[in-house]
């Protein structure tokens, strides 16, 4: 007797995960297997200029440039990341949107809130894998100071209409809070705004020096050692009265689960994602965004992960090559050996995601 038959999509989702994993344990440097997780930054706008972020010169995808990329990098795809470091709801959404039924993606969001309205809600329909929801602090005038541009009652109108939808969906929504000197004193407070407003994730994650002077909001510039523990363990005990899962990734990460939170629905990523997983645990070491994730800026730049930057990590051009030539090409090539062998460039050597797991 055969079994259930899988959609074709689903089917070429799970092969191509399987021949990832035959790359990684057989140590290939040329790959048969694709990325199931894609970045595609149509524009490197934001509606806000938060105080932690350097805003480059503007530059976009075009419309058909898109369409080109996407239908090269998307097939074998589970998951979709538009613009992870400006804000999706600008520029191509509704294109990126039609990519994601064309393909039959579900949706990585990365989103301020401040500009997702009813009709956004109702194109996110049975698309959404993950929210991710920055919002810094629950206080409106810490809010507005580091989120400037921002209003904290657009903020909460965005996020009160994604909470509905993911009381009807079930996928996973996170408030990300960057951790700065304006908001440590009051990360506690963050918990209950969590559960007032119906989520039940809270990450909590080291801000990265991607901006000129750094050390102006750096905690460690502003606070001892022991202020910073204390702060964080009040949070901890607010997370846990408030029965709110806090990730703090931070140095080390620290997962406070709480009881009884639902997991998310069990979407098709979720089932690919977790076969990454297991291939993740058998193969420490190997970073896992290498192995599943790309990154495509504006200009056509590629990158193995969402931490991509500058040159010591960039993979090749994809307006100039075939995306066969870069994902299989000497960049490529030599990074995998890197991971292989242990013997890491310094970027990576360094990196904050390391043993964070995968998606």
């Amino acid at each position: 007797m055969s079994g259930p038959r899988l959609e074709p999509k689903r089917a070429l989702e799970i092969d191509n995960a399987l021949r990832v994993a035959e790359d990684i344990f057989a140590e290939r440097t040329v790959w048969e297997g694709r990325p199931f997780h894609v970045e595609i930054s149509t524009n490197n706008a934001c509606n806000l200029s938060c105080v932690m972020c350097e805003r480059p010169d503007l530059s976009y995808i075009s419309g058909e440039k898109l369409d080109v990329v996407a239908d090269v990098v998307l097939p074998h795809a589970s998951v979709i990341t538009p613009s992870a470091t400006s804000e999706p709801a600008m520029g191509d959404f509704d294109r990126i949107l039609d990519h994601c039924e064309k393909h039959d993606l579900r949706l990585n969001l990365i989103t301020n809130g401040n500009l997702i309205t009813d009709r956004h809600i109702d194109r996110l329909r049975g698309r959404i894998f993950k929210v991710d929801f920055s919002i810094d602090s629950h206080i409106p005038s810490v809010y507005e100071q580091i989120r400037v541009g921002g209003r904290h009652g657009r903020m909460l109108a965005g996020l009160r209409r994604l909470v509905r939808l993911q009381q009807e969906e079930g996928f996973q929504l996170t408030l990300i809070v960057v951790l700065m000197k304006q908001n440590l004193t009051t990360l506690d407070g963050t918990m209950s705004f969590a559960r007032q407003v119906g989520v039940d994730r809270v990450r909590v994650q080291k801000m990265l020096p991607f901006f000129k002077d750094p050390h102006r909001f750096h905690v460690d510039e502003h606070f001892s050692a022991d202020e910073i523990r204390l702060h964080i363990g009040r949070a901890v005990a607010a997370a846990k009265r408030e029965n709110i899962n806090l990730e703090l990734a931070l140095d080390p990460v620290e997962h406070h689960r709480a009881p009884g939170i639902a997991e998310p629905e069990v979407t098709p990523p979720v089932v690919v994602n977790t076969l990454y997983e297991a291939v993740m645990e058998k193969k420490k070491g190997f970073c896992f965004q290498l192995a599943s994730y790309v990154r495509i800026i504006p200009n056509g730049n590629v990158y193995p992960c969402c931490r991509g930057w500058g040159e010591h990590l960039r993979m090749g051009n994809i307006f100039e090559q075939s995306f066969d030539e870069i994902w299989n090409g000497p960049e490529y090539q030599k990074l995998r050996e890197e991971f292989l062998s242990g013997d890491l460039r310094e970027g990576c050597r360094q990196c904050t995601l390391s043993g964070q797991g995968t998606l």
